[in-house]
This record gives C-alpha cells, structure tokens and sequence, in this order.
C-alpha cells in the first residue's frame, strides 16, 4: 500500500504532465464555500496572511482566477489548504467537483 494519499499523486502527476503557467506555483488542493461575507473574491486560508492576492489556475481545466485571502479556512483536519468562494469556484469550473487542485501563486502581498 502506497503511503501517499490519491489528491497528493494527482498533484503531482498533474504538476508534471499540465502546463505550469507561472513557474513558483504550488498545487493546492482546494474546496469552495457559498457563504463567504467578504466578498466574490473571497479566498480563506491559513498558509497565506490576510490580504494576500493570489493568482489561482485549475490543473483539470486549465481555467484561471484571482482571488484575495479575506478569511481562515478551511478548517485544518480536512487536509484542504484553500477554500474559494462560489464565484471564483465558477469561474475554475470547479462548482460541480467540489474539489480540485489549484496551482497557487502570490502575486500581491498586503
């Protein structure tokens, strides 16, 4: 039995064979949620600090969007590093999954 869990090999199976679009990206597995308060652009996170801008790219789908860290989530036991809000899940194409791997980059800082 592999120890590596089925969301970290598709990362980087994905990582490997996709197109990067920017060289420091970092696949993150990521989830959404309907009921952000701070906005469409809403991003929560514990790995990046409040405010931080961040330039997100579907590995599946290959479709792109930018997103601002407003809020802390998802909560950590769930192995989740991201959750999105619905709009910006939309515009990923990643409403129906509910899941997927994201390459991450920061591209503003607060």
């Amino acid at each position: 039995m592999s120890p590596f869990k089925l969301p970290i090999v598709l990362s980087l199976v994905l990582s490997t064979f996709a197109p990067i679009a920017h060289a420091d990206a970092k696949p993150t597995l990521a989830t959404w949620y309907a009921t952000c308060r701070h906005g469409p652009l809403c991003v929560a996170s514990w790995e990046y600090d409040i405010g931080t801008k961040l330039s997100l790219r579907n590995l599946e789908t290959g479709k792109s969007a930018v997103g601002v860290v407003l809020d802390r989530g998802p909560e950590k036991w769930t192995g989740k590093k991201l959750d999105v809000s619905l709009p910006i899940a939309r515009e990923l194409g990643m409403v129906s999954a509910g899941v997927a791997v994201i390459d991450v980059q920061v591209i503003g800082r607060p």
